[in-house]
C-alpha cells in the first residue's frame, strides 16, 4: 500500500471507517437492525455534511 498523500485524505478515510464501524456495532440514534436503515443513516450523514 502506498499510504496517504495528504493528511486531509487520511483524516477523511479514517472518519469513513469509524462511521461504518459505528453503524455495524449499532451505536447510532434510532438503531434498528437492517441494511435499509443503515443506508438511510449514511444518506442523512452525507446530506448534513454537504
Amino acid at each position: 500500500m502506498r499510504g496517504f498523500q495528504t493528511l486531509v485524505g487520511a483524516k477523511a478515510a479514517l472518519a469513513g471507517i469509524e462511521t461504518f464501524r459505528t453503524i455495524r456495532k449499532g451505536q447510532f440514534e434510532n438503531c434498528q437492525i437492517g441494511v435499509a436503515n443503515e443506508i438511510d443513516f449514511v444518506a442523512d450523514l452525507f446530506l448534513e455534511t454537504a
